[in-house]
């Protein structure tokens, strides 16, 4: 937890000068309406800065900085431990997960510098459903909980007055065995096509939430895992290095996002040599 504690501080005081820095440009009479280099760090205060349809209230150093921490968390750690998972259980089984992969990754076209399209790893079947058993198990820990405020919800023979908070664990769906046979096996064949049941495990992974309340993030963070495994596989060797599953990888505490033991040395890998 010390490294969120950290990252906490660090919003902090990047909200405090992007806000310092804002209005020493409305004092200045700087153009606000300019648009700013995309890549500067201070971009996303900024943008809720300058936002002229955001009330005053919306602005304040806790409420910006607290909208920071909840990017960098939820944007930062989940996408991190997802990925983490994926090349455990990737190099982990080199003869069937790694050589589809890369036969896959390595099918794709390519000239000189220039990497395949988020479209066209999309497309890519078995890295599809790579990332998305890596999701499956990789859901968070935390119970979400929501709230019907003013009506009475009804499910089987429960009545659940308004304003009743109710909560789940989505983690006990992605191992529930009767949805996903040996939940604990990483199998990517549970999303193939050839899979009679794919429209049941469609259903079923809720990595992301479901709803109008599901995370905002999806689309970026397929896109992110998309990139960064077929970057990684392709035409790339590595092997794991003293990983050990039970301690370096499977959840043993939760904090929203589930944590390895506190023996966990996380998984490491040393590179080899390129594949080509």
């Amino acid at each position: 937890m010390a490294r969120v504690a950290a990252m906490h501080h660090d919003m902090e005081a990047q909200a405090l000068q992007a806000i310092k820095e804002h209005e020493q440009d409305e004092k200045n009479g700087v153009d606000l309406s300019i648009h700013r280099n995309p890549t500067d760090r201070f971009a996303v205060f900024r943008a809720l800065l300058q936002h002229d349809g955001l009330p005053p209230d919306e602005k304040r150093f806790d409420r910006i900085s607290h909208e920071a921490v909840t990017l960098m968390a939820a944007g930062g750690e989940t996408t991190a431990s997802t990925l983490m998972m994926a090349v455990y259980f990737i190099l982990s089984d080199k003869q069937n997960i790694l050589r589809r992969l890369r036969e896959e990754v390595e099918s794709l076209p390519s000239t000189g510098s220039s990497r395949p399209s988020v479209a066209e790893l999309e497309r890519l079947p078995w890295l599809t459903a790579v990332i998305k058993e890596t999701l499956r198990v990789s859901t968070i820990t935390a119970r979400l909980t929501r709230v019907a405020p003013e009506e009475t919800l009804h499910y089987n023979n429960w009545v659940l007055p308004a304003g009743t908070a109710v909560s789940m664990t989505l983690r006990e769906i992605s191992f529930d065995p009767e949805l996903f046979p040996s939940p604990m096996a990483f199998r990517p064949e549970r999303w193939l096509p050839s899979n009679p049941n794919l429209d049941r495990c469609n259903r079923y992974l809720v990595a992301f939430g479901r709803g109008s309340r599901m995370c905002l993030g999806i689309n970026l963070a397929h896109a992110e895992l998309y990139i960064a495994l077929a970057a990684l596989f392709r035409h790339r060797e590595f092997e794991l290095h003293d990983t050990v599953r039970e301690r370096d990888v499977d959840f043993a505490r939760d904090f929203f996002v589930g944590e390895t033991s506190a023996s966990a040395k996380g998984v490491r890998v040393k590179y080899a040599k390129p594949s080509v």
